[in-house]
């Protein structure tokens, strides 16, 4: 009787340590905790991070010079296809100027990302940045659809709205990739991508802030209500609680309970929130669901950890 009751005790130890082998060898495994990060070594998060970094280089060139990642080194998108519905935004002199300074910092840290990655890199996934995209998205935040239809290009306002919220998911993925990294080279590298990556964000966030009750144009909501619909939303998306907040919140949700500004979004520490991979496949591919692709990602993301969520769903 006591040999059997040993038997059993062991059997839950040896059922987790099949699992765990199973996941790190790459194999499909479902993940039944939604905001659980899944084993992943250092490069399987650097072939994450490059998906990211394709999307930010190619809206930020082509909106600031009407030139995309390929019309300056092609070779960083490793034989991936040409992204579709990005295009030369409106934007005035300052704005401009500054997109088109972050779109060259992209594909400087493109090269860096790509740099560290062992082995074959993943190829540029297909990206949609039209605006039939962006306009989903803000029908989706706003929970109307807005006429006429939401245009990241149209003007400053539009495309920096749409470039925060981007560069702050990225932002937060950045995050949760530094909990997770062992090599000391891979963790300098993020660290030195989360800090230009936030100082991007930051440069949105400020902008809105300054403007924060401006209307967007035609649409009567502010600009600071606009930032907490998509807030919401890719709150919604994601699945994990409360991570992502407008310009302007309740004080509450503001420094030590003080304040309703917002500049720099943060838990009630004043510590940067962080988001997971799945969460950021969530938001992303606009479906919140990691294993189902669409939106910015229409065939879904590249590299180990995203491939292996879309295997999950076939």
């Amino acid at each position: 009787m006591g040999n059997m009751s040993n038997k059993a005790s062991l059997f839950p130890a040896i059922i987790m340590t099949i699992l765990l082998s199973l996941s790190l060898s790459g194999t499909v495994v479902c993940n039944i905790d939604p905001c659980r990060e899944v084993p992943a070594t250092d490069n399987d998060i650097l072939e994450f991070l490059l998906n990211l970094y394709h999307l930010e280089a190619e809206l930020f060139l082509r909106a600031a010079t009407g030139n995309g990642t390929d019309d300056y080194d092609p070779s960083l998108a490793a034989g991936g296809p040409p992204p579709i519905g990005s295009r030369r935004a409106t934007l005035g002199p300052l704005v401009r100027r500054v997109v088109e300074e972050f779109g060259y910092q992209k594909l400087g840290q493109l090269r860096e990302i790509i740099r560290e990655i062992v082995g074959r890199v993943p190829p540029r996934p297909l990206l949609n940045l039209s605006t039939e995209v962006v306009a989903d998205f803000a029908d989706a935040a706003i929970g109307r659809r807005l006429i006429p239809r939401f245009d990241p290009y149209a003007n400053d306002n539009n495309f920096i709205l749409t470039a925060q919220s981007i560069t702050y998911t990225s932002t937060v993925s950045l995050v949760g990739a530094t909990t997770t990294l062992i090599s000391r080279g891979v963790r300098l590298l993020v660290a030195k991508l989360l800090a230009m990556e936030a100082g991007q964000n930051t440069f949105f966030r400020s902008y809105l802030y300054q403007r924060a009750n401006q209307i967007v144009i035609p649409y009567n909501i502010t600009i600071a209500e606009f930032t907490n619909r998509t807030s919401e939303l890719t709150n919604r998306l994601a699945k994990c609680g409360l991570k992502d907040e407008g310009i302007l919140v309740p004080r509450s949700l503001g420094a030590e309970n003080r304040t309703d500004s917002n500049l720099l979004a943060a838990d009630f520490n004043s510590l940067a929130y962080t988001r997971i991979t799945k969460e950021v496949l969530r938001i992303f591919y606009g479906t919140g669901n990691e294993s189902r692709p669409g939106s910015y990602f229409p065939n879904g993301a590249n590299g180990d950890i995203a491939r292996r969520y879309i295997q999950r769903n076939g």
